[in-house]
């Protein structure tokens, strides 16, 4: 593997800390789709030229970051079950919330 697209790997799994630090927040009774979450740190990813790491790698680093704070589930949005992060939203009305499909 060439090493600049493994720095480029690594800086994606270290980079999510920093996402969450910056563009989220625990926020009790927040339900969130994962999709929205874990999109928005893809996309800043590649604004910033770094490889995002995966999604199981992500939802790793979520609830080491949160620690019991944060859980995942299954809920109906727009009538179609979705797997959610309950207590977490992204800050500052970054988010959709899934609502408009």
């Amino acid at each position: 593997m060439n090493k600049e697209i493994l720095y480029k790997a690594t800086q994606g799994i270290n980079f999510i800390s920093e996402f969450l630090k910056k563009h989220c927040e625990h926020q009790t009774g927040a339900i969130t789709p994962k999709a929205i979450i874990y999109d928005a740190y893809v996309d800043l990813c590649k604004s910033q030229d770094i490889i995002p790491a995966n999604q199981i790698k992500f939802g790793w680093q979520i609830y080491a970051h949160y620690l019991n704070a944060v859980k995942s589930q299954r809920q109906r949005i727009n009538g179609r079950l979705t797997y959610v992060y309950e207590n977490l939203c992204l800050k500052n009305g970054e988010q959709n919330n899934g609502t408009n499909d």
